[in-house]
């Protein structure tokens, strides 16, 4: 027996060396909010708060199923069930939540003019779990594209939608986002934190007036108009709430603008209702929705900070294809699925923190993050501490055992 322990007291020690280098990653609180969550309350098969975080990102991060993670911690000589398993991770959900909090950047104390200042894109994803016909939970997440990092990510139910007002602005903050968040609501929330916008903008979510508070024929100025630019001072107002507001709109070059009246002709049949005429005339430009001044960022700027929206896009696409964020194998609103949704997040904060320090890829390069998730593996699975008389004696006994599997 005093043999058995000492040799998990051995193993247990390797663990703390070799999650070292993940920890320096985490917030130095990990085991305090652990053990104030109930996370980690006393030593049993799960030793110490590094070997619980190395349960959850088995299983969050990379994929690993109930058994599976129980045969791996068995290989580092912790026998454990994937019941057990599994009743460990339902008690991680606020404990991991608080974790991903820490991790984010903090908000700057004070920016001043343009020095300092974060440029935030903001998008969302959806989340489905198996057999699902609609969303089951919504991501929402926020990117600095000055620092190239991630500055918020939620996890939120499906009733949840995407909103602006989820967001931390502090002032000086610049948002771009896409047509989904113009609204007058998620607008005015920016504007009143001090920040500015620059969102596409769209008609049927947002009605715009002139400056005597007169509606504007939006479709047919466009349609007189004869360049590839129409600019005009405007005003969204609401009750007794109203801001100035500029909007930039780019026409489209022929082959794209006939492209977005295809679609949108499409669409509408599939509806089954009416295409109205200036649906047609908008599909052929980029409208652009802004609070700065044209004296001190030009409309062409503009279009390009928008154009640049993309990379937020690209980064939600490597959370799903990269560190695949969407494989949900957990019934909605399980305990299990919040855990995993989070678990996934910090797994993804880990792999985004190591690839800013590739200073010299300026643009957001999924080789470098499937190259970081590829060196976190062995450490993660921790198989230079696996025991190779482990593998016949537990570990595929482990596998065959009849208990359940998630």
């Amino acid at each position: 027996m005093k043999k058995k322990n000492k040799l998990l007291d051995s193993s247990l020690s390797k663990i703390d060396n070799i999650f070292e280098e993940i920890l320096q990653d985490l917030p130095s609180e990990l085991t305090d909010l652990a053990k104030e969550c109930g996370a980690f309350c006393r030593g049993r098969q799960i030793k110490n708060v590094p070997q619980l975080l190395q349960v959850v990102l088995l299983y969050c991060g990379l994929d690993f199923s109930l058994r599976e993670t129980a045969g791996i911690l068995t290989l580092s000589g912790t026998t454990i069930s994937d019941q057990a398993i599994k009743e460990r991770l339902d008690g991680c959900r606020v404990w991991l939540s608080l974790v991903l909090r820490k991790m984010l950047p903090g908000l700057p104390l004070e920016i001043e003019g343009q020095i300092g200042r974060r440029w935030l894109l903001i998008d969302g994803s959806t989340v489905q779990v198996p057999g699902a016909r609609g969303t089951s939970y919504r991501i929402h997440l926020s990117w600095d594209w000055v620092k190239q990092e991630i500055v918020e990510i939620q996890i939120t139910d499906a009733k949840t939608g995407e909103s602006l007002k989820l967001y931390e602005i502090v002032a000086g903050d610049i948002v771009t986002a896409d047509r989904g968040y113009c609204r007058f609501e998620d607008c005015h929330y920016v504007l009143n934190q001090a920040g500015e916008i620059v969102i596409r903008y769209a008609a049927h979510q947002l009605t715009l007036v002139d400056e005597e508070g007169g509606k504007i024929d939006l479709a047919g100025q466009l349609w007189e108009t004869e360049g590839n630019l129409y600019t005009r001072r405007v005003r969204m107002k609401k009750d007794a709430q109203e801001r100035q507001l500029y909007l930039h709109c780019f026409r489209l070059p022929p082959e794209k603008a006939a492209q977005a009246r295809r679609k949108k002709k499409a669409k509408a049949k599939a509806d089954k209702r009416v295409l109205r005429k200036e649906t047609l005339e908008y599909a052929e430009w980029t409208m652009i929705l802004t609070s700065f001044e044209p004296t001190e960022i030009s409309a062409a700027e503009i279009g390009k900070m928008y154009r640049l929206r993309w990379q937020i896009e690209i980064v939600i696409k490597r959370l799903k294809s990269v560190i695949e964020i969407d494989k949900l194998r957990s019934k909605i609103k399980s305990q299990l699925s919040e855990v995993y949704l989070l678990g996934k997040s910090i797994y993804a904060l880990l792999i985004a923190k190591r690839a800013g320090e590739f200073k010299e890829i300026k643009e957001v390069e999924w080789r470098v993050w499937q190259l970081i998730s590829e060196q976190l593996r062995p450490i993660i699975t921790q198989v230079s501490n696996w025991k190779k008389e482990y593998v016949e004696q537990q570990y595929l006994r482990q596998l065959r055992g009849k208990m359940g599997n998630l």
